[in-house]
């Protein structure tokens, strides 16, 4: 796993970082104890860095990661965020969009313009996090997947060679 400082904190991050949403379980079943195997396994794999919000089953996924905390000496970062679904004044504002703010359809749209640009050998994940990790700018990539075995290929040291801008 690779690390880079996280702004000024003086923290080494994981550049693959752990997404929480699925642990959650707002968007779909999924048991603590998978999920648990899921932030364990991440853990072990060098990833110290995970992100968390309180609409991923409304404190659930934070929870999840305190009893990470209880029962594991090695030190890890933990990001949440609050407010996604109420506006400052009390309205709900979460609409069912993706979190970029883009509509869903056009978003399944530019993977399928994307598709045809994935190198041999990646996946379009790899594919994306291989490109937005290109830039020195970025401290982390925060993937959210289902299934520990889609994680488990998300979390390998990404060691595609950098892309070629085509003139």
């Amino acid at each position: 796993m690779d690390y880079r400082e996280l702004g000024r904190t003086g923290w080494r991050v994981s550049t693959i970082s752990f997404g929480a949403w699925a642990i959650g379980g707002t968007w779909g079943t999924v048991s603590d104890d998978d999920s648990m195997a899921a932030i364990r396994r991440a853990l072990e794999l060098g990833v110290n860095f995970f992100d968390t919000a309180d609409v991923y089953g409304d404190g659930r996924s934070e929870r999840l990661l305190a009893q990470l905390n209880r029962e594991r000496n090695e030190p890890f970062y933990i990001a949440t965020k609050a407010g996604r679904r109420l506006s400052c004044h009390g309205e709900e504002v979460d609409r069912g969009g993706t979190f970029s703010g883009l509509d869903f359809g056009i978003g399944l749209k530019a993977v399928e313009a994307l598709r045809p640009l994935v190198p041999p050998g990646m996946t379009l994940a790899q594919m994306a996090l291989r490109w937005i990790l290109m830039f020195p700018e970025v401290t982390c990539a925060i993937p959210g997947q289902y299934g520990l075995h889609r994680r488990k290929r998300t979390w390998q040291r990404q060691t595609f060679p950098p892309f070629q801008r085509k003139r």
